[in-house]
């Protein structure tokens, strides 16, 4: 499963359930289906949904199904599977490539459109920062970091 910010879980039900849907989950517990997959063939989105959604830091979910979509041919070459993508309308957020580390020690930040961040900090505490790519932060731990919230803070949300 992957939490959001506010609270919200998205994850699949497992590949080989009788009918595969990815869903959400509020703090509340209200569960809202957002897609469920066809089990039959040639189906747009495919059928037989493979291992478990990957949430990307642009906030859409990807993943790979089995059985072939509506646009295979009959004739020509075989298709096997498909690759799906669905926008659940959670926010890009960050992810921390690093869960935890010494003083000094270097953490990598991944997120969407990183150029241009203006401050990193690990539980409040300013860190020394580069940004290597559009998408990806490389961070110091400082001296005085504690365990909690890091936070990046860009121009634009991310």
């Amino acid at each position: 499963m992957e939490q959001q910010d506010h609270g919200e879980l998205a994850t699949a039900t497992a590949p080989r359930a009788a009918t595969v849907v990815i869903f959400k989950v509020t703090p509340s517990g209200k569960e809202t289906v957002l897609n469920n997959f066809c089990q039959e063939k040639n189906c747009d989105d495919g059928s037989n949904p493979q291992a478990g959604m990957l949430f990307a830091t642009n906030g859409i979910s990807y993943g790979t199904t089995t059985g072939k979509g509506s646009t295979c041919s009959p004739v020509g070459p075989p298709c096997y599977g498909t690759i799906c993508s669905l926008s659940t309308g959670f926010s890009p957020f960050i992810r921390l490539m690093t869960l935890f580390g010494k003083v000094r020690a270097k953490v990598i930040i991944l997120g969407m459109n990183l150029t241009g961040t203006t401050a990193v900090d690990f539980n409040g505490t300013a860190a020394k920062f580069t940004v290597s790519q559009s998408g990806q932060i490389i961070a110091t731990v400082p001296s005085d970091a504690t365990t909690g919230f890091v936070t990046v803070t860009t121009p634009a949300a991310l």
